[in-house]
């Protein structure tokens, strides 16, 4: 339920320059609730991605360890592969291959700072536009990452709430571009 002073507030974040799926709360409760289903991992999140290159195998699991750099500048990477990082899981697969780019989906098993840029990144395949994670300036600064689905509880019954959106079409093409 809506307060007249609860002012609606993000739950969770995007990176700068993603597009998509953003989960506000309305109420302290709602907002409460929601935080803590992704707090515990109840939350499914997908992403869509225009990465450079065609990722080989075109679907398998990215599983390393994500470390936080204190110290990275903006043009740095904020997070980077390291032993000493945290568990991070993300699925990739190949939805469209052009001549040097792709079309990923990609689901999230855990929600990791920069967590997609850099795994994609770590294995050579950053995401177009994304100077920051190994890819080449892209024209006008875009950036190819979109949160296309979520699914997760309704705050306050708890049933099952799924929710989807389309891609930007210049993601389609920037892959046939490229």
């Amino acid at each position: 339920t809506r307060t007249a002073t609860y002012r609606p507030a993000p739950v969770h974040r995007l990176d700068r320059g993603t597009s998509g799926l953003l989960v506000i709360g309305l109420s302290p409760a709602g907002s409460r609730s929601l935080a803590d289903s992704f707090r515990e991992n109840q939350v499914q999140k997908s992403y869509m991605a225009v990465v450079e290159g065609v990722p080989k195998p075109p679907q398998g699991t990215i599983e390393a360890p994500l470390l936080l750099r204190e110290t990275a500048r903006a043009h740095q990477p904020k997070v980077r592969v390291d032993d000493r990082g945290k568990p991070a899981r993300t699925d990739y697969e190949v939805v469209e291959a052009g001549r040097k780019r792709a079309l990923l989906h990609l689901r999230l098993h855990t929600g990791r700072t920069h967590q997609i840029r850099a795994h994609l990144g770590h294995i050579g395949s950053p995401i177009v536009g994304d100077r920051r994670y190994g890819a080449a300036a892209e024209q006008g600064d875009a950036f190819y990452l979109h949160a296309c689905e979520l699914k997760l509880p309704h705050p306050t019954n708890g049933k099952r709430l799924t929710f989807q959106s389309e891609i930007p079409e210049r993601f389609r093409k920037a892959v046939q571009l490229g």
